[in-house]
């Protein structure tokens, strides 16, 4: 039986806990098993997050049947609760994004083969709408990525086992897909995404790569970022963590690496091992950042033996030992009513953004020391913050609530 975490209980002892900066003395790393996912054990299903809850649906089985039920998950209380199932055909290997309040799901396979379709579930009437289908071929094991209020879906596997590069843009508020400049290097399937980061993958041959893209909206571009320390695939990403994955077709993984992002590197030590061992083609659920603490969820997916149903959570510290680690601290508090600090990590410029979840810019600044903005202008909500340097972009989530 897994050990049954106070979740509440736990982030009140965190926040003054970060509060107090205790944590940047040591680092600190503790994976707490929580409810077991309601569902059969299976891999390749996919997640989205909306708000404060996460939904885990579809994959394969371990009677190797194809789902299409879904699922929600409340931090706060630990607690799973059965949503509408996907009213399509089972499937797996689908790609997911959100979108403001919205959650989407594309592609996959099913029974018949590869899918094009794109669904938008909507968590406030527990239902499912089919949305423009995309109008290229169809594919699965796709990354994806929402990045300026549009999702983005990048590489795949086409029917025949063929991978591909394309990379297409959905804008919810059209209903339209776009073609946009494709994914350099080898065509890939199984890759991660965060933010606007495509990592690693499979080429055709199932060899694992190492090469990370970022995407520029604005300028329809990739630059070519540092690379993993070994090659991953059907592993999964949040917030700079990349969690797991496999190395080849025998080996899974049990390590996960962070992205220091100014430094462009992967640190390999700053994360401990997933409890159970290596794991594949699970699911993730994104991150909440309090202060330098950072909380993720991770569970599901397959050890090249058996399918899980397992359910974790990771709580971390993201500005720990920071000459050691590249990590930095430098939007606080991420929940707020009224005051935003930024702290550059670095001499030198940077363009400070800010947008909502719909990717509209709701600050546009240029900083070099440390900046206390006013967000009590702001709509309660979530937003993005941009901070971008000529040595690349990080980006991080905060809340207003008022």
């Amino acid at each position: 039986m897994p050990w049954q975490v106070d979740y509440l209980g736990l982030m009140k002892r965190l926040v003054p806990i970060a509060c107090c900066c205790w944590l940047t003395s040591a680092p600190a790393q503790t994976w707490h098993q929580l409810q077991d996912f309601p569902g059969s054990p299976r891999d390749d299903a996919a997640s989205f997050t909306i708000w404060d809850k996460v939904y885990v649906g579809t994959g394969m089985d371990v009677g190797f049947q194809l789902t299409n039920d879904w699922y929600a998950y409340t931090p706060f209380m630990d607690v799973w609760d059965t949503i509408a199932p996907l009213p399509a055909s089972p499937r797996q290997y689908c790609a997911s994004f959100t979108i403001g309040d919205h959650g989407y799901l594309f592609g996959g396979l099913d029974a018949l083969g590869p899918l094009s379709d794109l669904w938008r579930y909507d968590p406030t009437t527990d239902s499912w709408e089919q949305r423009a289908s995309l109008p290229a071929s169809a594919r699965y094991a796709c990354a994806a990525f929402q990045w300026g209020g549009q999702g983005h879906v990048v590489s795949g596997m086409l029917a025949g086992g063929q991978p591909t590069s394309e990379h297409w843009c959905y804008d919810p508020l059209t209903d339209t897909w776009e073609q946009r400049a494709a994914l350099p290097g080898v065509p890939r399937h199984r890759a991660s995404a965060v933010d606007n980061l495509v990592i690693g993958g499979a080429d055709s041959a199932y060899n694992a790569l190492t090469d990370t893209y970022a995407y520029w909206n604005d300028q329809d571009t990739w630059s070519t970022l540092s690379s993993l320390p070994e090659g991953r695939y059907s592993a999964d990403a949040t917030d700079g963590v990349l969690l797991c994955g496999a190395s080849n077709t025998t080996t899974v993984n049990s390590s996960s690496w962070s992205r220091a992002w100014f430094q462009d590197e992967w640190l390999t030590t700053t994360i401990d091992p997933f409890p159970p061992g290596g794991r594949r083609s699970a699911v993730t659920g994104n991150n909440w950042v309090l202060a330098d603490i950072g909380v993720l969820f991770y569970g599901t997916g397959s050890d090249n033996v058996q399918r899980y149903n397992d359910w974790w959570m990771l709580v971390y510290a993201t500005g720990v030992d920071e000459d050691a680690t590249g990590s930095h601290p430098w939007l606080f508090p991420t929940l707020t009513d009224d005051r935003l600090t930024v702290r550059p990590p670095d001499r030198g410029s940077f363009e400070l953004i800010i947008t909502d979840q719909q990717g509209r810019v709701v600050m546009r600044d240029r900083i070099q020391d440390t900046t206390a903005l006013d967000v009590s202008v702001l709509a309660p909500g979530s937003y993005y913050t941009l901070l971008r340097s000529s040595k690349g972009t990080q980006v991080r989530r905060f809340v207003v609530a008022h």
